[in-house]
């Protein structure tokens, strides 16, 4: 195949024989044109997808997986080193496929029998001067979840978008209330995993596509100004945590890695959430010292809800929002030694995102988190990562005791107090266990 420019493809075939013509289409053409090497690729076809996609399986000992519904079937030819989806061209020609598209640089196909690019809309352009352009005035209208996918294609290319497709999507912004939730929330969370997204949610919320999508967010722009300098601060720690905590950025790479991290942006913004007007939060109008009751968090969960997030991306936003208040005292050092460890002990998954908040959020907290990471990491995280004193199998050996709920009760006290430093080995904890069963140690088992 002969390819323009630079472009390199490693492809099992260049057409199947006895099938019209054959393209590569959409982000596999922009990815190869920006030097990328595409996840998967699409092709369309003039001819059956399926007779093309089953005779590409045959001819690479793949095979073929049939995708869709109906009327919009697609067919996925899985071969060792390729993953490649077949469908049938849309409308009578490529130059009609291409013009149903969302963007100008994801409408360009590349003719597998030639390598000769068709480009109607200059993608190649727009790309070369990294601008995200929409294809045509009703671009929208075809596919409302291609407005919040404009700022994801900006976020994830460090792309602009064209002032005619901004001003068109503060136009159809309310439609985007008619998209699948799962499809909004899958589109969502791609800006959010992107290291530079704070640009494009700003612009979101100029357009006030964020309002329509989050009508909980705070309306006027001033208000917004909170949760968009928490989502600035987050993003900034999170790309370079070398420059805050030095001390703690491998391990908090670490931690904020599979999706932590944008999760955690989700709650820079979450942080700040109001309930829709006219709703009542009379069972949540008041944040207790602890923080079991807040209602941002009451707020983020519903929102969680409606977008369908995971049980997993729920409890991070549920637990992280709520105990704002918690984390806040243990970073003014309000909570004594054993409440620390306690803290510790009950959101050790999510403690990390916890205090990266707090740093976000708060004027001049470095110190006061830079201090908290270090309690976390340098002791708890150590001593709670060691194998325990003691476990049931002792208590059964060693006191012969019976299984019962007292057991886990018993463990838990012996592991807080190792932690404390009160106990350091395992005769100490048997020692321990002993003295508690036998009243010497008050407020254990009460």
């Amino acid at each position: 195949m002969n390819l323009p420019g630079n472009l390199t493809l490693t492809l099992p075939f260049e057409q199947i024989a006895g099938f019209g013509p054959a393209y590569l289409v959409g982000g596999t053409v922009r990815d190869l044109l920006l030097a990328r090497t595409p996840t998967d690729y699409d092709i369309v076809v003039a001819g059956n997808p399926e007779d093309f996609a089953r005779q590409l399986a045959a001819e690479n000992q793949g095979r073929v997986v049939i995708l869709g519904k109906p009327g919009l079937l697609l067919y996925r030819v899985v071969i060792p080193g390729n993953l490649i989806d077949v469908t049938e061209i849309f409308g009578e020609s490529i130059e009609a496929d291409l013009g149903a598209r969302d963007f100008t640089m994801n409408a360009m196909a590349l003719e597998l029998a030639t390598g000769r690019i068709i480009d109607p809309f200059e993608g190649q352009k727009d790309i070369d001067q990294r601008i995200v352009r929409m294809v045509s005035a009703d671009a929208f209208r075809r596919d409302p979840v291609r407005l919040i996918r404009a700022y994801r294609m900006a976020a994830a290319f460090s792309f602009a978008i064209s002032i005619d497709t901004t001003d068109a999507i503060a136009k159809h912004a309310y439609r985007i209330q008619a998209s699948a939730s799962e499809r909004v929330r899958d589109e969502w969370m791609k800006i959010l995993d992107s290291t530079e997204s704070a640009a494009s949610i700003r612009q979101m919320a100029e357009t006030r596509l964020i309002d329509v999508i989050f009508p909980e967010l705070p309306k006027s722009p001033e208000q917004k100004q909170l949760p968009l300098y928490a989502y600035e601060n987050l993003e900034e720690i999170l790309r370079d945590p070398e420059t805050q905590f030095p001390k703690w950025a491998n391990e908090t790479r670490v931690d904020m890695a599979h999706g932590a991290a944008a999760m955690l942006k989700c709650c820079g913004l979450f942080r700040w959430l109001e309930p829709k007007p006219g709703a009542s939060d009379s069972a949540t109008d008041r944040t207790s010292l602890d923080g079991h009751s807040n209602r941002q968090a009451d707020v983020a969960v519903g929102i969680a809800d409606r977008l369908r997030f995971s049980n997993y991306q729920t409890r991070f936003l549920d637990t992280v929002i709520r105990h704002v208040p918690l984390t806040h005292r243990l970073c003014r050092a309000e909570l004594t030694r054993r409440e620390e460890m306690r803290f510790f002990t009950r959101f050790d998954e999510h403690v990390s995102a916890m205090l990266l908040l707090e740093a976000a959020t708060e004027e001049d907290a470095t110190t006061s988190v830079d201090a908290a990471f270090q309690k976390y990491y340098e002791h708890f995280r150590i001593i709670n990562r060691q194998p325990p004193l003691i476990n049931g199998r002792d208590l059964i050996e060693e006191l012969a005791l019976d299984p019962s709920p007292v057991f886990t009760l018993l463990l838990s006290t012996i592991a807080e107090e190792r932690l404390m430093g009160n106990l350091t080995t395992r005769d100490e904890a048997l020692e321990f266990a002993k003295q508690t069963l036998a009243g010497k140690t008050t407020g254990v088992l009460e």
